[in-house]
Order: structure tokens, then sequence, then C-alpha cells
């Protein structure tokens, strides 16, 4: 088992494994490797590198290019025990690149793990750094025994720049979008010391995101949990979402207040424009696929796939972000003000039923498949997600899954306390009657819900498949797809 605390990393089987064998693959490897904060991009590489010859250098937060020159000088003093190194003053990278370049000939024997880490920090968000790296990869490293990975919490950045980019076209090995967890493995921060449903209640509120998950007290209630670290003067959560926005966004007011429309409502980008008062053109257009690299914002097409359409609705899926908007930031002034407080039960948790349920249905697209191999069709997904037609209000259903054999499976998704009687079956036929299929395809019926249901809708067999609280967090140690 991996944890991300100690010496081991919980999950991550299926990077791990990928790296293993692009290590073992070619003695020259160039690999880019991303995703958003807090979730264990460092720790894995730093994990990776323990057993073989390495070299580690992570960029600087807000600062300029010399300062980034002589921490790199630091780093690299501090790991490789030359005693020239102290007295070298360098002012441009060609210089630190033509000292590991040596460094690289000299060590031709083994072959060396070399990361740079933050390295949208380290060239100061431009791109001329990303240029040299490609110079020095041409004339020098591709023939060395190296493996190089550059690393970055800035997706757009790594996106554009790095995996997209005119320079490296053609380099790059291996590119690695480090997602969130999921549910299985985020159930293994806890240890077998809580049970599903508050564990699953977690995950409603942080998501798997394992910098997260280290925050939670064991030995601690969810409600003493939540109250601790989201309601509390100066707590982790009460400011996290500004720090990680700030430091992902240039323009972080406008990503703000994207983030927070969406989090109210779905919507597509003329609703998006007119509610957040930023223009549709290009920059809104800019910002969205900005936050969708950084796993804030999911996009979502039409019910029906047979149509071309260019018609999208976006939500905001990070779910942290979605609470700290609905409770988090209404509460800041009593946060801040008052020492001792009970907030969350007093002023969450009595009326947070209705935002649970839809917590319960973005967790379960975030996890989706985990859900298709619970119901035996992992490989046989086409698209999943969240279905609507046009002019319509929200989700028809937010869980579809359009199958290679020719089957749709529509899931309803229920945040209940108590077993599901008939009543959920005429609920879903009223909504299937709304429905258009691809001609030539099957349906199937699937109810995803916490406490399951009665005997009477398990005998009707309306539902084809039936997940209680417990599917949602096995694992069949199948290699998941990448979330489309």
């Amino acid at each position: 088992m991996n944890k991300y605390s100690g010496n081991q990393i919980i999950g991550r089987q299926a990077e791990s494994h990928k790296l293993q064998e692009l290590w073992k693959k070619a003695p020259a490897t160039l690999v880019a490797f991303y995703g958003r904060r807090r979730v264990g991009k460092s720790y894995i590489l730093k994990a990776f590198a323990k057993s073989k010859k390495n070299l580690l250098f992570e960029g600087l937060e807000h600062q300029g290019s010399q300062k980034q020159i002589e921490w790199f000088l630091k780093q690299f003093t501090d790991q490789y025990k030359d005693v020239n190194l102290k007295n070298m003053v360098w002012t441009d990278w060609s210089q630190a690149f033509d000292y590991l370049t040596d460094y690289l000939n000299q060590n031709k024997k083994n072959k060396i793990f070399i990361v740079f880490d933050e390295i949208p920090w380290m060239a100061c968000g431009q791109t001329k750094l990303i240029s040299l790296i490609k110079y020095y990869w041409d004339k020098y490293w591709k023939y060395l025994n190296v493996m190089i990975v550059m690393c970055g919490s800035v997706s757009s950045y790594m996106v554009k720049n790095v995996i997209r980019s005119k320079a490296l076209y053609g380099r790059i090995n291996a590119e690695f979008n480090l997602l969130k967890m999921k549910s299985f493995d985020s159930k293994c921060f806890f240890k077998e010391k809580r049970s599903d449903f508050e564990i699953l209640n977690y995950l409603l509120l942080l998501g798997g995101v394992p910098r997260y998950l280290e925050e939670i007290n064991l030995s601690k209630s969810f409600d003493q949990n939540i109250n601790q670290l989201c309601f509390s003067k100066d707590a982790f959560f009460v400011n996290e979402f500004d720090k990680i926005f700030f430091s992902h966004f240039k323009e972080a007011r406008s990503y703000k207040i994207i983030a927070q429309v969406l989090a109210e409502k779905n919507c597509d980008l003329q609703q998006l424009s007119k509610k957040s008062k930023i223009s549709s053109g290009g920059a809104l257009k800019g910002y969205v696929e900005n936050m969708k690299s950084a796993g804030f914002v999911g996009e979502y097409e039409t019910a029906d796939r047979r149509k071309k359409t260019n018609l999208r609705k976006y939500k905001l899926i990070d779910e942290y972000s979605r609470f700290y908007f609905k409770y988090i930031e209404p509460n800041k002034k009593s946060i801040q003000l008052l020492t001792k407080n009970n907030i969350f039960s007093e002023k969450v948790k009595i009326k947070w039923s209705q935002w649970l349920g839809f917590a319960f249905e973005n967790f379960c697209i975030q996890n989706a498949e985990v859900i298709a191999d619970q119901m035996g069709f992992l490989d046989k997904i086409d698209y999943f997600g969240p279905v609507f037609h046009r002019g319509t209000e929200g989700f028809q259903f937010d869980l579809v899954f359009y199958r290679t054999d020719k089957v749709v499976t529509f899931c309803e998704i229920k945040y209940n306390l108590k077993p599901l009687g008939p009543q959920v079956i005429s609920d879903m036929e009223t909504r299937m009657k709304k429905i258009s299929v691809p001609r030539g395809y099957s349906t199937e019926r699937a109810l995803i819900s916490i406490s399951g249901c009665d005997k009477s809708v398990v005998k009707s067999n309306y539902f084809d498949h039936i997940l209680e609280v417990q599917d949602l967090f096995a694992n069949n140690k199948n290699i998941f797809l990448s979330s489309k």
C-alpha cells in the first residue's frame, strides 16, 4: 500500500508503473508531468527517485529569473558535493545547463533521474527556458543516459508551452496529467478506522486530493474535523481557495468570478458570460479552458450525440471549491471573529441535505470509471457524463454511459439515508420518456444510492444495476481509463 506521509504513497500504481517502464525503455527520456496543486506530483517523483541516482530541482514561486538561477545553483551544490560549485556564480541558464551537461557526461555509466519541478516558476511563466531545454536536449542530453521530467502545477502553461510547444514537438516521450485519486485509493487514508458513509462525506467536501485528506484527524468524528478544518479561525481550508487560485491563475479575480457562477449553476458559454459579465469571446473561453486543464471545471455535451453541435455546458467539479463558495466564504466573518464556535453543526449541517445530493452526483461523475467497473462494462465505455437537451434547465441525467456494445446506461443517483421505495421507479420512468436514444441502441437503468432500496424495488427488476455506498469504494484492480 502507498502513503502520502512516511515512506510510501497511497495509490498511483498506474503512474508508478508507467514511470518505471519509461525508465527501462530508453537511455534518454523526456517526460511532462502536470496537474493541480495538492495532488502529490512532487511526492510521487521524489519517491520514484529514491532508488535511483537523481538530481531534483524546484522553482521558486513569484521570483525573477536571476533568483531562479541562484536557487538552481544552490540545489545543485546541496546535492552534488563539488567544491567548485560553491565558488561559482551563474547569471544565465546556459551556464547552469552547461554545468549539468558536464555532470551527465562524467556519470554516463549510471542512468540519472532529473526533475525540473514547478518549471513554470523556473521559467517565470515565459518560454525562453523551454526553448533552451530544447537546444540542450537536441545537442547533448538525448545522447546521454538520463530521464528528465518537467513538472508543473500551472496546467495551462504545461499544456501550451511544454506539451504542445513547437520547441518540444516530437521530443516528449510521455505526458502525465495527475488527477485526484479514485474513491478506493482515497479510502486508504482512513486505515479502516471510519465507515464508508463517513469517508464518502469527506470526499463529497474535499475530493480525492491527498494533501487535503492528510489534514483529517482519524481520532475525531466527521463533524469535529470539518468544524475544526473549515470553520475555525486560520484553519487550513478557510483560506485555501485563495491560495490555490492565486497560484494557478494570473488573473485570479476573473477566475474566481467564473468559479462562483458555476458553483451556483451549470452554464453554457453564453449564460456564463452573462452572469460573470465577462465577454464570451476568446478571454472567457480561454479562462474556462485553463480551469478545465487544472481540474476545476468539467465540460459536457448534449444528450443526443448523433447531432453535431457546439453546445456545451460547464460545471464546477472541484469538491472543495463548491463547498467553499456555499458554506465557508459566506461565514468567513464569523469564523475570524469567534475563537470557539460550532458553525458547521449550527449553520451548515442542519440545512445542507440538498447540497449533499448535488455533491453526491458530482462524486459519481468523478468516479464514473469505478462505477462502470462495478457494473461490468469498464472496457465498453465510449463516452460518459451528464446529458441534457438544448433549452433545458440543469441535466436530465447526471451520469449516462454510452457504450461501444450499443448500450446506453442511464444512472439514477440518490443521496438517501433510508432505503428507496417504488417512487424512485416512477421518478426515473418520467425522465426516461424525455430522453432520445440513438437508433440501434438498447437501454439499461442503474440506481446508485447511499442506503440502497427496499425489497419491492429489487423484486421489480426495473433496475439492471443497483449500487450502494460500499460498492463505490470497491477496486477490481482494473486499469482505469482517463476521464473524458
